[in-house]
C-alpha cells in the first residue's frame, strides 16, 4: 500500500510515524485506519448534501480521538470542536489538528456536555465502549440543534440484543472498562 507495510502515507500529519509503538498508535493501525476511511466514505454520501441544503455551520465530533472526523467535518466548511474523554487524545488531536477546537468532556457526564448546541453532531464509533449509552444518547440529544450522526458496533443476531462485558483496560477502550 502508498506510505509502506502500515497503509498509512508517509506525509499524511494525521497519522503517527510507520511503527510508531505505544497507546497511542492504536489508532493508527491499519484496521482503524480503514474503518475511519470506510466511515467518512459513508458520511461523503449525504454530510456534504445536507450541509449545504440545511445550511449547517457548526459541529461537535464526541470522541473525536486524535481528531480524523473533526478534519472531515472541518474540511466540509463546519466550525469544530472535537470532545474527548482521555486528555492525551486532545493533546494528540491539537498537534495533529492546530485549527480545531478540541477539549476533554465524558459523554456520559451531563454537567461537561452542557455545551451547544452543535448543527452536527458526530458520535461515530463510542456508544459500544460506553457503560451507558443510554445516558450519553441523552446528553447527544441535548447538544443537536438539527443533524445527531451515529455510529454504533452491531453484529447480526436474529433479535435485537445488549449484552454488557467487561473490556480490556487499553487507552483505545472506554474509560469505565464497561462495554455494551
Amino acid at each position: 500500500t502508498p506510505g509502506g507495510e502500515s497503509g498509512q502515507h508517509a506525509d499524511d500529519p494525521n497519522m503517527t510515524a510507520p511503527g510508531a509503538a505505544g497507546p497511542l498508535a492504536h489508532f493508527d493501525t491499519p484496521d482503524i485506519v480503514r474503518r475511519n476511511t470506510a466511515t467518512k466514505d459513508v458520511l461523503a454520501l449525504f454530510l456534504p448534501e445536507l450541509i449545504g441544503r440545511l445550511g449547517l455551520r457548526t459541529a461537535v465530533d464526541v470522541g473525536t480521538g486524535f481528531g480524523y472526523f473533526s478534519r472531515y467535518a472541518h474540511e466540509l466548511g463546519l466550525q469544530v470542536e472535537g470532545l474527548d474523554v482521555r486528555p492525551e487524545n486532545v493533546e494528540e488531536a491539537r498537534r495533529r489538528h492546530p485549527d480545531i477546537s478540541f477539549a476533554v468532556a465524558d459523554v456520559e457526564e451531563t454537567v461537561p456536555m452542557q455545551r451547544g448546541p452543535y448543527d452536527v453532531v458526530l458520535c461515530l464509533g463510542v456508544l459500544h465502549h460506553l457503560e451507558n449509552p443510554l445516558k450519553a444518547l441523552r446528553n447527544l440529544t441535548s447538544l443537536t440543534a438539527h443533524l445527531l450522526i451515529v455510529e454504533a458496533m452491531a453484529t447480526p443476531f436474529p433479535r435485537e440484543v445488549l449484552t454488557l462485558y467487561d473490556e480490556v483496560e487499553a487507552q483505545h477502550q472506554g474509560v469505565r472498562y464497561l462495554g455494551l
